[in-house]
């Protein structure tokens, strides 16, 4: 009788352990722009910030955006950011702690292309690309190195992971530098870079020649090269 009544009391203290322990939510309505039909967060931010996009012209148009939150967790304001060539669909999906804000936007050509929100001005990572494919850019880190991705040319047969690091001595302007291909992935696979560490370790995936999708980990040394799988 002894046992079964301590049995009884540990299992009691510890679903009352398990119980304080559970992490309580609170529902925070982000908002949206006015004429907004639907948002999407993508990205936390620094601070009580959070990116993504609005839809809006009854979703003929989508534009990227910061939600500014206050310290109560409720939206203080929403920050628009435009597109290229006055275009406004595009999408933000990260932020680093210095306020940069990496997405895309459509242009002209109409092909998405990878850009940068940075101190009040936009810049497009491939500047003088002949914009024959699509590219977009997922995340940046503390040092500013953005990761992405860019399909094939016009848009089919795959996508290759990239990285984008800024000039030193021309600010705005920023090269490019592919991830490489898993070893096993062949001329068919395409791999894709999601997200970058301080450290420069980038995640992301691949696919094999019958899109049999995994993680990457790739991590920065003498260039770039494949760390873990």
């Amino acid at each position: 009788m002894l046992r079964r009544f301590l049995t009884a009391s540990f299992a009691l203290a510890l679903t009352a352990s398990f119980a304080q322990a559970a992490p309580t939510y609170r529902v925070v309505d982000l908002g949206m722009l006015p004429g907004g039909l639907y948002a999407t967060p993508a990205s936390f931010g620094p601070g009580h910030t959070v990116v993504g996009s609005c839809a809006v012209n009854g979703g003929g148009a989508s534009h990227a955006v910061r939600w500014n939150l206050a310290n109560d967790g409720t939206v203080a304001s929403i920050t628009d950011f435009a597109g290229l060539d006055g275009y406004n669909a595009a999408t933000a999906y990260g932020m680093n702690a210095a306020g940069w804000v990496v997405g895309y936007s459509n242009t002209a050509d109409p092909q998405p292309r990878a850009v940068l929100w940075r101190n009040g001005e936009m810049i497009d990572l491939e500047r003088g690309a002949d914009g024959s494919a699509n590219v977009y850019a997922f995340d940046v880190n503390a040092s500013g190195v953005i990761t992405g991705m860019i399909t094939k040319s016009g848009g089919g047969g795959g996508w290759d992971g990239a990285i984008w690091t800024e000039r030193a001595n021309s600010p705005g302007r920023f090269d490019r530098t592919f991830l490489p291909l898993h070893p096993s992935g062949g001329l068919l696979g395409w791999t894709e870079g999601q997200r970058i560490l301080s450290d420069g370790r980038v995640f992301g995936r691949w696919c094999r020649l019958w899109c049999q999708v995994s993680t990457l980990s790739y991590k920065k040394g003498f260039g770039i090269d494949v760390l873990t799988y």
